[in-house]
């Protein structure tokens, strides 16, 4: 199941109680700005700064692709398996 922004959310919160009993854990990654080129691609006209963009997020840096191919290999694991 797909779902993204608030919808997500919520739709995390209900599919983890319905599927908790069979041990199945349900987990939902909300990014901020990633420093991809479709970031450095929009003209400044259009807001297209990486400036602005990292400032948009509370640690004032865009990420980087790997920041969040890390948190989906270790919500993967077995070292997750108290996280929901």
């Amino acid at each position: 199941m797909l779902l993204t922004g608030a919808a997500g959310r919520i739709g995390q919160a209900a599919a983890t109680l319905e599927v908790a009993e069979r041990e199945v854990r349900v987990n939902s990654i909300h990014p901020g700005n990633i420093d991809r080129r479709m970031i450095s691609d929009i003209p400044m006209g259009l807001g297209g700064n990486e400036v602005q963009f990292a400032l948009q997020v509370p640690a004032r840096r865009l990420g980087i692709p790997e920041n969040i191919a890390r948190v989906v290999v270790f919500l993967a694991s077995d070292e997750s398996s108290y996280m929901n």
